[in-house]
């Protein structure tokens, strides 16, 4: 089992037990692909802040992460408001900006201990060296099933 495999079990089994998932599907592949990688950074932003609370830093291990993967992020986050609609252009990025803040809510009330900090610290230390396709397989691990917009051929989160 790699480094990685590890981390994700390790994750997987503190984030069943400490944040809730939304039981959904969509017909559009690129569109939860999207949604899931999306919902990732917002878990571990989330985590980050958290964990700095109690007094674990992850903050550098989660930056270096993002430059890495700096246009993966960044063309989920154009794939994703795809699916959101509104009568002007500033309609639907508002009503994309209140899904985000929406992620940021629910991750934002997780808990986080000393070894769940290590753990994300250790995966998005091994994230900043790794390619896309493993962004994607750990999105897909840690949110297999993402909140999706309404009207986009998906059902909404509860």
């Amino acid at each position: 089992m790699t480094a990685l495999s590890r981390c994700l079990a390790m994750i997987g089994a503190v984030l069943a037990v400490h944040s809730p998932l939304a039981a959904q599907g969509c017909a559009r592949n690129d569109l939860a692909a999207a949604a899931r990688i999306v919902e990732f950074n917002a878990l571990l932003m989330a985590a980050s802040l958290r964990c700095r609370m109690i007094g674990v830093d992850i903050m550098a291990d989660y930056d270096r992460m993002l430059v890495a993967h700096a246009k993966g992020f960044k063309a989920a986050d154009e794939m994703l408001m795809t699916g959101f609609t509104g009568a002007t252009p500033r309609e639907t990025r508002l009503a994309y900006d209140r899904h985000k803040i929406g992620l940021s809510n629910v991750y934002g009330g997780g808990k986080s201990s000393k070894a769940s900090c290590t753990q994300f610290a250790r995966l998005s230390a091994e994230l900043s060296e790794s390619d896309l396709p493993d962004l994607h397989r750990v999105a897909g691990a840690l949110v297999p099933r993402p909140r999706l917009p309404a009207g986009a051929g998906c059902p909404t989160a509860p």
